[in-house]
């Protein structure tokens, strides 16, 4: 049975327990995080979670928002200001593909107010499910990957070292000792009441350090502030915060914050201040970070979707994320999509076998454009 939720406080018990027991479990589909994100960005927009049962127990939840950006699109929540991956629908384990199924059709059904479904940021195995069922409901669907480098963190400090580079192994081993040297401490904020503090320390480093590089940094962006204090409170109240500062002199030189939930901690932003740069306090924390989390048995250390080289030195490993864009068969969105897929088709065509003229469209397409 799948039905819209009226209320996501009738609900709230029942997700938490199907998120933490759930096939993949990860903090960004808890309403914890869903939540502070649709109060920060998406507070006035129409939104709706659809709650799948199998004999009255809750073995799924897709949730959604209308985004009005034509053609209008419904996305899943927390997607589409780049701070949310590992997105998709929340299923028990084994039952995912019952889940997307019963979705699928709900909103075959109900396409009111939308013209596309954008379903963002899913991990590479579960992607695969559900573009199988699109397939088998003859959805039309356009997809593209993109990296996701997570660390598998082996049992001891040691063991991780052993996977690095010679090369990342010594930077690692000269910013330890430098930062040791000059009586560095690390800090966690395991108490709520000094969250503020550091929020407001993580605000400002990150912004000086952009400001050096005549650059927005990526606080600028409206809304974020107050996300990160939303989901940092809610969290923290969790026991899932992993927030930590390298101090030197009782002083915030650097600081990472992130989210360790069902053993993965998951790194979300980090700043250092840009008058030690040279002495690489972004470098020393990373590595204490990891130290304290393998100490703590944390299994994965996951940089989340983008491929900068830097994640790969720190030993993560290649995975993938799917960007899906779909529309059920015979619809506007269908239509659109096909259209889509022959412009691309004939640009890329021509730009293999008509370099030239390509380039000459292009510029012609630009004057038109901005005439």
């Amino acid at each position: 049975m799948i039905a819209r939720v009226e209320s996501v406080e009738s609900i709230v018990d029942e997700w938490g327990q199907l998120a933490i027991s759930a096939a993949r479990p990860t903090v960004f589909l808890t309403w914890e995080w869903l939540g502070s994100w649709l109060a920060a960005y998406r507070a006035r927009t129409e939104h709706f979670v659809l709650a799948v049962r199998s004999h009255g127990e809750l073995v799924g939840i897709a949730p959604f928002y209308v985004d009005l950006t034509r053609p209008r699109s419904l996305r899943l929540i927390g997607d589409g200001t780049y701070d949310s991956d590992n997105l998709g629908f929340l299923a028990k384990e084994g039952c995912l593909a019952g889940v997307t199924a019963c979705v699928l059709q709900w909103l075959a059904h109900c396409r009111n107010g939308w013209t596309i479904l954008k379903l963002n940021a899913v991990p590479s195995e579960e992607a695969d499910v559900i573009r199988s069922e699109l397939q088998v409901q003859r959805w039309k669907v356009i997809a593209a990957d993109f990296p996701h480098p997570v660390i598998s963190l082996p049992a001891t400090w040691e063991a991780y070292l052993s996977m690095l580079s010679p090369n990342m192994r010594s930077s690692i081993n000269r910013k330890l000792k430098k930062f040791e040297q000059e009586n560095i401490r690390l800090t966690r904020c395991d108490d709520i009441g000094d969250l503020d503090g550091f929020l407001s320390a993580l605000f400002n480093i990150h912004d000086k350090h952009w400001r050096a590089r005549n650059q927005k940094g990526a606080f600028s962006l409206p809304g974020r502030k107050d996300f990160f204090r939303r989901v940092a409170t809610r969290s923290s109240q969790k026991g899932w915060l992993d927030f930590w500062a390298l101090e030197i002199g009782g002083s915030a030189v650097a600081l990472e914050f992130g989210f360790t939930y069902a053993g993965t901690y998951s790194f979300l932003q980090s700043g250092f201040d840009p008058a030690f740069e040279q002495s690489g306090p972004g470098v020393a924390l990373k590595a204490l970070v990891i130290r304290e989390l393998i100490a703590r048995g944390v299994r994965f250390y996951d940089f989340l979707g983008g491929g900068e080289e830097y994640k790969y030195r720190w030993g993560a490993e290649h995975r993938t994320l799917v960007n899906m864009t779909c529309a059920p068969p015979g619809s506007p969105g269908a239509a659109y999509l096909y259209l889509r897929s022959a412009v691309a088709s004939g640009k890329a065509r021509l730009r293999a076998h008509a370099p030239g003229l390509f380039s000459l469209l292009k510029r012609c397409f630009r004057v038109f454009r901005h005439a």
